[in-house]
């Protein structure tokens, strides 16, 4: 009897109901056996099962790492039960860079400033563009 799982990744931020991979039981001749899963209480509040496949339970983000995963098998139309434990990596999602500068352009308004100019006075206009366009 062996239970094998499609993936053993997914990402911090992947919301509750995500699929991180599909289960299947298969006997000892690599037939495919019909099976109703179930975890231990081990992966309660971090994975669930939602018909064949292991899904996301948590709320929000999670905490990278590994998380032991306990799978129990109990055929749906044949006599078999068993269980498999996977190791569940969970992976840190960095968040997209922001704008890169891609120019800035300084254009004076006088080369110099008299020492009794008034408060106020322009001296220089800046603009920033980005690689975005903003």
């Amino acid at each position: 009897m062996t239970i094998t799982i499609k993936n053993l990744k997914v990402a911090d931020n992947a919301p509750a109901g995500t699929v991180v991979g599909a289960l299947t039981a298969m006997d000892d001749k690599g037939t495919v056996i019909p099976c109703n899963f179930m975890l231990t209480k081990q992966a309660a509040g971090y994975f669930g099962i939602s018909t064949d496949n292991l899904v996301t339970a948590w709320e929000g983000s999670i905490t990278p790492g590994n998380y032991p995963v306990t799978v129990w098998a109990n055929g749906i139309n044949t006599r078999f039960t068993g269980h498999a434990k996977f190791t569940i990596n969970v992976t840190a999602v960095e968040p997209p860079p922001g704008p890169v500068p891609t120019g800035i352009k300084f254009n004076p308004v006088k080369t110099s400033l008299r020492d009794n100019a008034v408060a106020g006075t322009l001296v220089a206009t800046f603009s920033v563009s980005t690689s975005d366009g903003s």
